[in-house]
């Protein structure tokens, strides 16, 4: 059974498997980041994601197949928009599984249960295969910003374009 769920305190047992799960990630995608977006995600750890579980601004989502850890989800309330939910790190274990689909389609539905009108995440200019993705998935190009290097994209829930 495949199923999405944010974490809590309960899930603490599997924190460090979500981090190894991000680890693996940026990994894979280290040479495609210019900025120091890896950087900054590699201070996620076991006992920050614990000391934000109570975040009601951000949520740590595992994706489980038979109760086993094979996808992760980070997001968090949009610091300048309150009608934005942003993506900061969506990581599959296996791809062309189905897992990221899963992942993304679990939190746009969270998105509108919390009246938000969008869904917003930054993505690497030189990362075809998750722009392609991301794409596919209906989000749109908005701005870039790091000197170029990084992507702004959006989803937009309502049909309104982002102010």
């Amino acid at each position: 059974m495949k199923t999405c769920k944010i974490l809590t305190h309960n899930d603490e047992i599997i924190i460090p498997d979500f981090v190894q799960i991000l680890n693996q990630g940026l990994d894979e995608i280290e040479d495609l980041y210019k900025g120091n977006q890896i950087k900054k995600a590699r201070r996620i750890d076991v006992g920050n994601i614990i000391s934000n579980l109570n975040n009601k601004d951000k949520r740590f989502v595992g994706h489980f197949t038979d109760d086993y850890l094979d996808g992760i989800l980070i997001e968090k309330q949009d610091e300048a928009y309150t009608d934005t939910n942003d993506i900061g790190w969506l990581v599959a274990k296996e791809k062309g599984k189905g897992i990221g689909s899963k992942l993304l389609l679990d939190c746009i539905e969270r998105t509108k249960q919390r009246n938000q009108k969008f869904l917003a995440l930054g993505v690497s200019r030189y990362n075809e295969k998750a722009i392609d993705f991301y794409k596919k998935h209906g989000f749109e190009f908005d701005i870039d910003y790091d000197e170029g290097n990084m992507l702004l994209f959006y989803k937009n829930l309502e049909g309104e374009k982002l102010k």
